[in-house]
């Protein structure tokens, strides 16, 4: 594959995406655009930094990715992040001509459905919470200007201070942050400092994160199924409530009664990054879908809502009888991020499945 065309609708692609264009770039595949590069945040920010992320973290400049004017080349990736196309026909029409590949990392594109024959690299996905469409999960994963930046200061060898850093940016709907901080939080400062200092610019966030020993990382909202018990009752009442949000309510699997969606996030893949011993709910119990989620108490601290009281004291007797917990799970997170999240990584994983799909799509048509 020598080529790959990427475009957007809203006019604005997502980190997430550019990542992959930058491990697409690495694996020497040209990357064509319709749109104009802008760095800066979309919600009008200003910033240095590159799209969507703060604070500025990456410049994110691909060297192979370029605008031009003949974008019939290679399969067509799409990102949905920001918005939806006006022109469904035009769509339709390029879907029978070459592959087309749609990506959306947006916060609610788990409750997006989507045609059963497109192919769709959705975040945030969950095993127990899902609407139709064929879905594949992927990592927001990490930019390779801030993996660079990581290696050219030696932030990796730097000291660590025992301290776990909790420095997530004001958001609304993660209310489980606001729970844990209700419940875990306070119970972890009886036996461990928490920072929770923002620090100042770039310089300041480096320096907080390659300093800390471990990063509480974990994120999601609460959702409930509106209509479990009784359907049909349920979406008449729903209907008459809030007959905009209807449509968002009804999953095609939900094992519930309830599932946390909005989980992922970019703290996560910072944490691993930087070699710190990330915090993050238990992948397997919760349902979060990744190619390749990391392993509990390996490569992150899995959190029980269960059991949270417990983990805080848990953790103190084992890092009393292993005092390199935290380097060595801040170690094998690093390289689960290398080996899974980066954007090399990234890139082959989408590229895989691609291909993945298309023999499967000829055996199908054989049988």
């Amino acid at each position: 594959m020598k080529a790959i065309t990427v475009t957007a609708p809203s006019g604005i692609l997502s980190n997430a995406l550019l990542h992959i264009v930058q491990g697409l770039e690495q694996l020497g595949i040209d990357v064509l655009t319709d749109i104009d590069f802008r760095p800066g945040r979309p919600d009008g920010s200003d910033n240095e930094g590159g799209l969507n992320i703060f604070p500025p973290y990456s410049v994110l400049k691909p060297t192979r990715f370029r605008k031009g004017e003949d974008l019939s080349h290679g399969p067509l990736f799409i990102d949905l992040t920001f918005g939806n196309p006006s022109d469904w026909g035009a769509l339709t029409a390029e879907l029978a001509v070459r592959p087309v590949i749609f990506f959306n990392m947006n916060d609610n594109c788990t409750l997006m459905d989507y045609p059963p024959q497109w192919i769709v690299f959705s975040a945030n996905h969950s095993k127990h919470a899902h609407k139709g469409g064929r879905l594949f999960p992927f990592s927001l994963g990490i930019s390779a200007d801030l993996l660079a930046v990581i290696e050219d200061r030696s932030l990796l060898t730097r000291p660590r201070n025992g301290k776990i850093l909790r420095n997530f940016r004001p958001s609304g709907n993660q209310n489980v942050r606001d729970m844990l901080d209700l419940s875990l939080v306070p119970r972890l400062s009886k036996f461990f400092t928490v920072d929770r200092s923002f620090g100042s610019g770039l310089d300041g966030y480096l320096d907080s994160m390659s300093s800390s020993s471990a990063v509480l990382a974990y994120g999601g909202q609460l959702v409930f199924d509106y209509f479990d018990s009784d359907p049909d009752a349920g979406l008449e009442q729903a209907t008459q409530q809030s007959p905009r949000e209807t449509k968002h309510c009804r999953f095609q699997h939900f094992r519930g009664p309830v599932e946390i969606l909005r989980w992922d996030g970019w703290r996560f893949y910072e944490a691993c990054a930087f070699g710190c011993c990330p915090f993050q709910l238990d992948f397997e119990k919760y349902g979060f879908a990744l190619p390749k989620p990391p392993v509990p108490w390996k490569e992150y601290i899995p959190i029980d809502l269960e059991d949270v009281s417990f983990l805080p004291l848990r953790l103190a007797n084992e890092i009393g009888n292993r005092p390199d917990l935290f380097s060595t799970i801040g170690s094998a997170a690093q390289k689960w991020l290398i080996d899974n999240a980066s954007p090399v990584s990234l890139a082959r994983f989408v590229l895989d499945t691609i291909v993945d799909v298309a023999n499967s799509t000829l055996a199908d048509q054989a049988s």
